[in-house]
């Protein structure tokens, strides 16, 4: 199945995959913005402007909202995969581990 356009889970995975390729495991958040592209190709509706975001493409507001929802069950920091850095994550051991049984 084709996918329609990024979705938060997948830019969890997309932002650990960044972080963890770069020294000490950390990526300022723009950084991982840049880099997306480079791992996925990116769909007309990711390319749509935000409604809520001043025009920025949707996708680097999901990719934003990894960073900021950090008190979420479901986030890469509720779940011990990564730690907030002031601008942007350092992965952890266990994300490291993570990524592994998903295969990266």
């Amino acid at each position: 199945m084709e996918r329609d356009r990024l979705r938060e889970p997948e830019a969890r995975i997309l932002a650990l995959r960044i972080a963890a390729a770069q020294p000490n495991r950390e990526a300022e958040t723009e950084f991982i913005k840049v880099r997306v592209p480079d791992y996925i190709e990116l769909t007309e509706l990711d390319l749509k402007p935000s409604d809520t975001r001043g025009g920025e493409p949707v996708w680097r507001q999901i990719v934003g909202n990894v960073v900021s929802h950090q008190n979420q069950s479901t986030s890469i920091f509720a779940k011990g995969y990564a730690v907030r850095l002031p601008d942007g994550i350092r992965v952890t051991d266990a994300g490291v581990a993570y990524l592994a049984e998903l295969g990266f």
